[in-house]
């Protein structure tokens, strides 16, 4: 990770903000958006998410930073500085060259369809970084398609890691709250009705299929 990085509780102070130059939008979520900027200094381009905070949505968002100042993995969005504004934490990553797509891309720009080798190929990166994460214990919690990019030369990148949480793996919580994506999870289950049994395969089978 960027020598940068900062912790829970200490991003880096508002004024180095003046430091980038903003460009338009280009992508947005239900909780964040995400602009191109550019690091004056050196002139390289990066994304740059900004997650508009009330106290527990900060509190959220100081652990997605935590996270991802810990990673550093070859199948793992990079991590590159974070600030800190009176009403938002900004998370600079690395920005995606041109013609990378998601999974679940209806217009891929190099093809409409992918064969048996390749998703094999992308089963495999994805493994390699979620064994990297579970490696240093961490989980994921929100691994779905739009979740996971390929890039031109079709190498696997896991990015979103608003989800993710540490762990312990001799003391087990429940989390208060649902995580995830429904279709995505192991034991999906809709409201008003009776929980389902479990499902005979795994998420990342489900992805496969």
């Amino acid at each position: 990770p960027a020598s940068q990085s900062q912790g829970l509780g200490s991003p880096v102070p508002p004024p180095r903000l003046a430091h980038l130059l903003q460009l338009p939008v280009y992508c947005r979520g239900a909780f964040s958006y995400v602009r191109r900027v550019t690091e004056k200094s050196s002139g390289l381009d990066y994304a740059a998410k900004f997650i508009p905070c009330r106290a527990k949505a900060k509190q959220s968002a100081c652990r997605e930073l935590q996270i991802l100042s810990q990673l550093d993995h070859e199948r793992l969005v990079y991590f590159h500085d974070s600030f800190e504004k009176k009403n938002a934490v900004i998370i600079v990553m690395e920005l995606y060259p041109p013609g990378i797509i998601s999974v679940t891309s209806h217009h891929p720009p190099r093809r409409f369809r992918y064969s048996e080798d390749d998703v094999a190929g992308y089963v495999l990166q994805l493994l390699q970084g979620l064994e990297y994460l579970h490696g240093r214990r961490i989980v994921h919690l929100d691994i779905k398609p739009d979740n996971v990019l390929v890039t031109p030369s079709n190498a696997v990148k896991i990015i979103d890691f608003g989800s993710a949480q540490s762990y312990n793996p001799l003391v087990l919580r429940r989390l208060g709250r649902r995580v995830g994506t429904l279709e995505f999870m192991l034991t999906p289950r809709s409201p008003g009705r009776p929980e389902p049994d479990p499902l005979p395969f795994s998420p990342l089978q489900l992805q496969r299929w």
